[in-house]
């Protein structure tokens, strides 16, 4: 707990999502712990603790904290059959990406910094349930974390150990945790059903050149999901890793579907991804055909209606320079077109309006051209039968499209209707 709480410390400050972290604890080992007791009271409490206390204090980087009482004093243990449930709980809550109507369950990971023999009971409590979890063990971190870790290294393929490896590890268990011959043994056993399950575990060895944690974290989770390659795609663009994109999803001779990354391209352009969107260029994404009038004015609206995540002024002074540009062009639109609702959907001509007014008059935005308006209000009512609004996901929220077809976005609306001898990337718009 200590070991994550002071890996967050310096991110909490820098990070522009809202990490939420919960700690969960025995209560018997927590230094000054009547100080917490309390319903609705705020309390202050110090996080240093004398060096003759045989108890822990709390970690201050987490969020929360969840502390178990089964009645023992100075043992730890009793936390770990409710970490469990909540593990179990959290995996099964169904999150929907942006622009998918398809759910997931949310993907978790079990990180191993040093611990204890409870440790190595979770490890192998997360490798044998159903689904698994995987596992990043930290090699380096000291006591459960490395005894893992060389089991990792020398277990053969048949479960077993060199005789003489066996006894050396045996041994270093009992220095470590201050066991008995036959309390090691167990460990031992132990230690040796989690490697039997070694694909769903990833060892991470601390202060190697070119080893990044996220990166052993991502690599895990894509080993151990069963998912499609557009899902691990959405998955490593998520941690904006385009290394592991490269490597492991864009693999010699995967096959595509075509407008199977339609989508990931969305979601690159509209969180800033360049080196995904170079990926995907490279992979065959075409932009002649993949910018379609529809996902033009997405792409517009989005930016347009989004704010800033978190209300910190770390956070808004870092991501000010967009918001400010954002905020520009509303003010723009809104100022040529009063009483705009608070759900409308800005339009290609509202652009071509904004562009003709910096230009001061001097120049005619082909947006706003007759011709081009004419072929665009032609292709708006294309299919209009089809449906009165699109719902178009923005993280956890919508916001409403109340004019055009639902298949707006979709490309064989343009390609089917021979309208545009210019494609809109090379129109003078852009």
């Amino acid at each position: 707990m200590r070991h994550v709480g002071d890996a967050l410390g310096d991110t909490l400050l820098q990070s522009r999502n809202n990490i939420v972290t919960i700690g969960i604890a025995p209560w018997g080992v927590i230094h000054n712990r009547t100080e917490l007791i309390g319903q609705d009271t705020i309390t202050p409490y110090h996080a240093v603790a004398s060096p003759k206390s045989q108890n822990v204090v709390l970690n201050s980087n987490h969020s929360y904290f969840l502390l178990v009482d089964n009645g023992t004093i100075r043992k730890f243990g009793c936390e770990v059959a409710l970490r469990k449930k909540l593990e179990k709980l959290i995996s099964q809550q169904k999150i929907i990406t942006r622009g998918s109507s398809k759910s997931y369950n949310t993907p978790v990971v079990c990180l191993v910094l040093e611990g204890g023999a409870n440790t190595i009971r979770t490890v192998l409590e997360c490798v044998t349930d159903n689904p698994p979890v995987p596992v990043v063990v930290c090699d380096g971190s000291g006591r459960a974390a490395d005894l893992i870790a060389f089991t990792h290294k020398y277990a053969q393929d048949d479960g077993t150990m060199q005789e003489m490896l066996r006894d050396q590890l045996i041994m270093t268990i009992e220095k470590t945790f201050t066991y008995t011959r036959e309390q090691a043994e167990k460990v031992f056993i132990e230690l040796m059903l989690c490697v039997k399950k070694q694909e769903l575990i990833t060892v991470f060895r601390m202060g190697e050149d070119n080893q990044d944690i996220d990166l052993a974290i991502l690599t895990a989770l894509l080993k151990s999901q069963n998912a499609s390659a557009p899902d691990q795609l959405s998955l490593a663009l998520t941690w904006n890793r385009p290394d592991i994109a490269r490597t492991q999803i864009f693999k010699y001779g995967q096959e595509w579907p075509e407008g199977s990354l339609d989508q990931a391209m969305m979601d690159a352009l509209i969180y800033d991804r360049v080196d995904f969107i170079k990926l995907l260029l490279e992979n065959g994404v075409s932009m002649r055909k993949w910018l379609t009038m529809g996902r033009l004015e997405e792409l517009y609206n989005i930016g347009l209606k989004s704010g800033p995540q978190k209300s910190s002024v770390a956070v808004y002074v870092a991501s000010n320079q967009k918001q400010d540009r954002a905020s520009t062009l509303r003010f723009l639109i809104r100022e040529g077109k009063k009483h705009i609702p608070i759900n409308y959907w800005y339009t290609l001509q509202d652009i071509g309006m904004v562009i003709e007014k910096l230009m001061g008059g001097a120049f005619r935005a082909f947006y706003c051209r007759r011709h081009f308006k004419t072929k665009y209000n032609t292709l708006m009512r294309k299919d209009s039968n089809v449906a009165a609004r699109l719902l178009v996901v923005f993280h956890v929220g919508y916001f409403i499209r109340p004019e055009y077809p639902a298949d707006l976005s979709q490309p064989s609306i343009v390609e089917d209707v021979d309208l545009y001898h210019v494609p809109f990337n090379h129109s003078p718009a852009l």
